[in-house]
């Protein structure tokens, strides 16, 4: 959760227009929306990617997740004035020069290439070629980060669309699991006749060792647990009871 935030963190801090290490590419950047998809694919590049270095000793989550920060607008500084920028113009001067060589060319002679120049040298064109390359870079992180599997369109669009909701729940149950929001799944077994059966025959053999464990117990009683100070105690004396004799039974009452 840390590196997500760190790196969400970054991410608004540029689409704010805001930097820390390079000077401001506001006044450079000429095509917004396309500029804005570029830097989500810059975005997901980053958040896959190990941003701190697993040589290095863990830091408390803070200070990660403030060194993950610093690193992820550095990177995203830099790839933008030093690729995206330079790549947008560059686009733009090869339609533009591409369009003039083929204004040398007699085109008056030859019709269909008069209409390729003519495209060439609209805005349109440039606009279309930087929003097929940002599209581009952002559908090759998704297929670079395992978003998304592109080798699925050979079994058709429904293969590929459940690919992709597929690997969206993953993603979600993995989310949640590392937040701790995941629901425990209460799993069911069926049981054959022969699990039954063993089941069975291990709780009575549970329930036969607890009765021999009991017996144990009672024959390990001393005299003192039943509250008797000597075993002459338990004996019974003859003399103390008054028995009558074989005559006296013999006279008596029937």
């Amino acid at each position: 959760m840390g590196k997500f935030l760190a790196v969400s963190s970054a991410y608004l801090l540029i689409c704010s227009g805001y930097q820390i290490f390079r000077v401001p590419f506001d006044p450079l950047i000429q095509y917004l929306i396309p500029f804005y998809i570029f830097l989500t694919a810059v975005f997901l590049l980053l958040y896959d990617l190990r941003l701190y270095p697993k040589p290095l000793r863990k830091l408390d989550k803070l200070s990660q997740t403030a060194v993950e920060f610093l690193v992820a607008v550095f990177l995203m500084e830099n790839i933008i004035l030093d690729f995206w920028i330079p790549l947008q113009d560059g686009t733009a001067s090869v339609t533009y020069t591409l369009a003039e060589k083929l204004d040398e060319i007699n085109y008056y002679e030859f019709y269909p290439l008069r209409i390729i120049t003519e495209i060439l040298e609209t805005s349109i064109f440039n606009t279309c070629v930087i929003y097929i390359l940002s599209i581009f870079f952002l559908l090759s992180c998704l297929h670079a980060i395992r978003a998304v599997d592109f080798r699925a369109l050979d079994e058709g669009p429904s293969c590929f669309f459940s690919d992709i909701v597929y690997r969206s729940k993953r993603f979600m149950k993995k989310k949640f699991k590392t937040l701790g929001l995941q629901r425990k799944k209460r799993v069911k077994i069926l049981e054959t006749e022969d699990m039954v059966k063993k089941r069975k025959k291990s709780e009575k053999d549970v329930c036969n060792c607890n009765l021999i464990d009991n017996d144990i117990k009672l024959d390990n009683l001393s005299v003192q647990d039943y509250g008797l100070d000597d075993l002459d105690d338990l004996s019974f004396k003859f003399s103390d009871f008054d028995i009558p004799s074989e005559t006296e039974l013999l006279s008596g009452p029937l």
